[in-house]
């Protein structure tokens, strides 16, 4: 069985331990936790169907070989699978799940803010893709969460830091913040080497902030002394 060769095929996406789920999906896992993941499963199996060659009869035995996931009806999976996949933007961000975690919260049962963890982890996920750390804000999380739970209380700065918390306790999730607007996250990297990335960025940032209030301040004290804009000397490479 050939794989077509795209610019998205590496290693993790075809080794089947793990499901690459569009958040536009996954945004509804609060509502219908069932309905959402049997959706992103026929998902998975239509996507896969797309970047294989061969038979449709080949093609449908590879995707249950490689996912490791049987499919009672593979037709109907592909049909439910297409309706889904032709519905999604085609930039709709994906999360990167481990198959297993499918199944975990598809098999046993979980209550809503476990749901919601799940939610946050697949967003956290999505926006951190293979850069292995994002810099994010509240807003931002909220945002690409987009669900409409039963109450808006996981928008609460209380609540989103107790989902933050749990997610740092049982997820692998490593943030780091000090003095800077948002945080940086990462499931790979070690908080240690999260947080010198930080304020290395951090340093950077400020010193690009200081050369800018430099040239504003330049440009205000220029135009003071009435001094035309072809006629202002060159910076000084000895500039403070």
């Amino acid at each position: 069985m050939k794989i077509k060769k795209t610019m998205d095929d590496f290693t993790k996406q075809w080794s089947g331990d793990y499901l690459f789920i569009p958040m536009a999906i996954l945004c509804k896992v609060v509502l219908d936790l069932q309905g959402t993941l049997n959706d992103a499963l026929y998902y998975c199996f239509y996507y896969r169907y797309t970047k294989l060659e061969g038979s449709q009869a080949e093609r449908f035995e590879e995707i249950q070989r490689v996912l490791k996931i049987k499919y009672p009806n593979p037709l109907r999976s592909y049909n439910r699978g297409k309706a889904i996949f032709d519905s999604i933007p085609e930039k709709s961000p994906k999360a990167s799940i481990k198959r297993d975690l499918v199944f975990e919260f598809l098999e046993r049962p979980k209550n809503e803010f476990q749901i919601v963890c799940f939610l946050a982890f697949a967003a956290l996920k999505s926006m951190i893709q293979r850069k292995g750390y994002e810099r994010i804000t509240n807003n931002k999380l909220i945002r690409r969460m987009a669900y409409v739970g039963k109450s808006d209380q996981y928008r609460k700065r209380y609540h989103i830091d107790k989902l933050k918390r749990e997610l740092q306790l049982k997820w692998k999730l490593n943030l780091y913040a000090t003095n800077m607007r948002g945080y940086y996250a990462s499931f790979t990297m070690s908080l240690k080497k999260l947080a010198i990335h930080a304020e290395a960025q951090k340093k950077k940032n400020q010193i690009e902030i200081l050369k800018q209030a430099k040239v504003e301040a330049r440009i205000e004290a220029l135009r003071y002394l009435g001094i035309k804009r072809d006629e202002q000397p060159p910076l000084s490479n000895n500039a403070a």
